[in-house]
């Protein structure tokens, strides 16, 4: 469970749609609470928002940046988060 007995919320960023959608379908079947985003610059919106998200599970090779750049942009935004 997420915080005070609430569903977790967890983002998804994945650039390719059937990807996204299956994750999410999946893990809100398991009961979590999902947002989806499709890029690097979405997932940041989301993120410096204001939103709190209790794991973000990734693709680190979205289009336009490297493993290294996307792990360090998260850690930049969500240094005590996790990560997937």
């Amino acid at each position: 469970m997420g915080r005070k007995g609430q569903e977790s919320c967890i983002l998804v960023v994945e650039d390719d749609e059937a990807i996204n959608h299956a994750t999410c379908s999946y893990l809100e079947k398991a009961g979590h609470g999902c947002v989806a985003a499709f890029s690097g610059t979405e997932a940041a919106l989301l993120l410096d928002g204001g939103q709190r998200f209790d794991l973000v599970v990734t693709d680190l090779m979205l289009p336009g940046a490297s493993r290294r750049t996307g792990a360090c942009w998260l850690r930049g935004r969500r240094p005590r988060g996790w990560a997937l």
